[in-house]
């Protein structure tokens, strides 16, 4: 699959739902011991999705619901699809975009989850001033080989096939199974009945007393840090991403620039949404090669327990927040790799104080 895309969405084994992500009736546990996750990676210098593979690790799948009111569609599985590992994972794209993923998932700790096709809900007066403006289906959906499947709701449902699926790690069985699931998937979508579109209320970060949690966690160095860091600054702009999203590290360069010409009363630093202890070193010392390449040398907290309400409301990564000086978030979030878009908050948030 290839698309252009400028975030990385997350399937944390923390709940598909708390992170914004409908598992169509996927249930899931929180797994305290391990949050990992599954990403859409950007692999070029121009945001073209390569590939959306993502370690499957600890994501326990539970019993499947075919109907998802949060795409509006109703897609039965045949029980020995499932079995074989076919499931629906419905989620919240970068751009807050509804998407169906039909995906395989195989058996053995480790392995990556393939995604076999999705199928895109595009609102349908935006559907439509995009093809006034002269767009394809492909330029619509950032993909390519795009099908309108039909229209519902006010939406209009775009499809994809995945081109770039890979059976490494798996079994000859489990690679039989991939391959019957492949084959399953037009008559999957072909057999879509769709339902009203549940819509749900726009996430507000600053409605909360305390928008942004009490917090005591390390940055990737093994310093301690708590709210004290936000004390005496205006604003403070909180970069969360994941050692797994290319657009967050492609931007991190930049953002160490910034840093570095911000005024006094105004600073940076970033949390890891994948790095959930400094015990867990493996994945510290990813960061920390990441941090050290790009020089993105601010402060990089390590997202703790004590972030896991706030990160449960993240969709995808980066998403870039703003907190001031009382310690609440102020402004909308910025979701995508978009310095231009912080800079101009900052600008705008100050001058206006």
């Amino acid at each position: 699959m290839r698309k252009k895309i400028y975030g990385c969405l997350m399937l944390m084994s923390l709940s598909l739902t708390m992170l914004g992500l409908t598992g169509c009736g996927v249930s899931s546990e929180k797994d305290t011991s391990s949050t990992t996750a599954q990403s859409v990676t950007d692999t070029s210098e121009n945001g073209n999705l390569d590939d959306i593979s993502g370690e499957n690790t600890d994501l326990e799948m539970g019993a499947y619901e075919p109907e998802c009111p949060f795409c509006g569609i109703v897609a039965e599985i045949p029980q020995e699809y499932l079995d074989m590992g076919m499931y629906g994972i419905a989620a919240a794209d970068p751009f807050n975009r509804r998407t169906f993923f039909i995906v395989y998932m195989g058996q053995n700790e480790g392995q990556d989850m393939q995604f076999l096709a999705s199928v895109l809900l595009v609102k349908k007066e935006e559907y439509e001033a995009q093809l006034d403006e002269g767009k394809t289906l492909d330029e619509i959906a950032m993909n390519e080989n795009t099908e309108l499947l039909g229209e519902n709701d006010g939406y209009v449902y775009l499809f994809n096939r995945e081109g770039n699926i890979s059976k490494e790690g798996f079994s000859a069985e489990e690679s039989s199974n991939l391959e019957a699931c492949i084959g399953y998937v037009d008559e999957l979508v072909r057999n879509i009945k769709y339902i009203p579109v549940e819509e749900e209320e726009k996430q507000d970060f600053a409605t909360s007393e305390e928008a942004f949690p009490q917090f005591a966690t390390k940055d990737i160095y093994g310093n301690d840090v708590t709210n004290e860091l936000l004390a005496g600054k205006d604003l403070t702009v909180v970069n969360i991403w994941g050692t797994f999203c290319e657009p967050c590290i492609g931007e991190l360069p930049e953002l160490s620039e910034w840093s570095k010409n911000m005024s006094e009363n105004v600073q940076l630093i970033g949390l890891l949404c994948d790095v959930n202890s400094y015990d867990d070193t493996e994945q510290v010392n990813i960061a920390k090669e990441i941090v050290e390449k790009t020089g993105a040398d601010y402060t990089q907290l390590i997202g703790n327990d004590d972030f896991t309400q706030l990160l449960s409301n993240v969709v995808g990564v980066p998403t870039t927040i703003f907190i001031d000086k009382n310690g609440y978030m102020v402004g909308e979030p910025v979701m995508g790799a978009d310095v231009q878009a912080y800079k101009d908050f900052v600008e705008g948030y100050i001058n206006g104080q």
